[in-house]
């Protein structure tokens, strides 16, 4: 059988209504959540296999897009509020970004850091997220030097 340019063989794909489609997951609250260093730390006062237990909220950014393709972080560090914004991976149920600090040591000299944050949806309630995992990788450079990666894991409080 000969094929004439644009003859296309299979099955047509027939493309669902959103009703139909699997709804994404929401990403909003405050969780608890434990963070594990699994190297550095030195710079952040903590060693490998430390163990720290923070509060992170997150909220939901839409703008005009539906759904949500971005959520607001906000974290409480050691010392401090930092916030981000992290978007939406492919998958639908994944988020993540960058985060970055500019500071002063007490001496007065400057500092700067770069987080890079990524979590992933593990459970579910509804359309809810009620717990989610993923990594923490922070680099520091100016008056204090060094970085900090870190596994975590966060329950929905």
């Amino acid at each position: 059988m000969a094929l004439s340019a644009g003859t296309v063989l299979g099955e047509p794909r027939q493309l669902r209504p959103a009703a139909e489609r699997a709804p994404l997951p929401s990403l909003e609250g405050k969780f608890r959540t434990t963070l594990r260093v699994k190297s550095g730390g030195k710079s952040f006062g903590q060693s490998r296999g430390d163990k720290v237990t923070r509060t992170w909220s997150f909220k939901e950014r839409c703008g005009k897009v539906s759904p949500c393709d971005r959520v607001k972080l906000m974290r409480k560090g050691k010392s401090g509020r930092f916030g981000s914004i992290l978007r939406r991976g492919s998958d639908g149920s994944s988020w993540s970004g960058v985060e970055k600090v500019r500071g002063r040591c007490g001496d007065g000299l400057r500092f700067s850091s770069k987080a890079r944050i990524a979590v992933k949806a593990n459970e579910l309630r509804g359309d809810d997220v009620t717990e989610i995992t993923g990594t923490f990788d922070a680099r520091v450079k100016g008056c204090l030097k060094g970085g900090e990666s870190a596994v975590l894991r966060g329950d929905l409080r």
